[in-house]
């Protein structure tokens, strides 16, 4: 995914999006079938940003 990154960022950026819409979807199912509206949304989506962060600090870690 690095070489990714540096070589067609546009192509990286849309392979996350492409993770975080059916990320969404299945959030969405996991709120309804626990019968809280947005928590399992709101879970899942958390977990993506820590992934993401921790993804961008090994990145800018191995650049220096």
């Amino acid at each position: 995914m690095r070489r990714l990154q540096e070589t067609k960022p546009i192509r990286h950026a849309l392979l996350w999006i492409a993770g975080y819409i059916p990320m969404v979807n299945l959030g969405d199912a996991v709120s309804e079938a626990i019968g809280i509206t947005n928590v399992g949304t709101a879970l899942l989506l958390i977990a993506c940003s820590l992934v993401l962060l921790g993804y961008l600090r090994v990145g800018h870690r191995t650049r220096s």
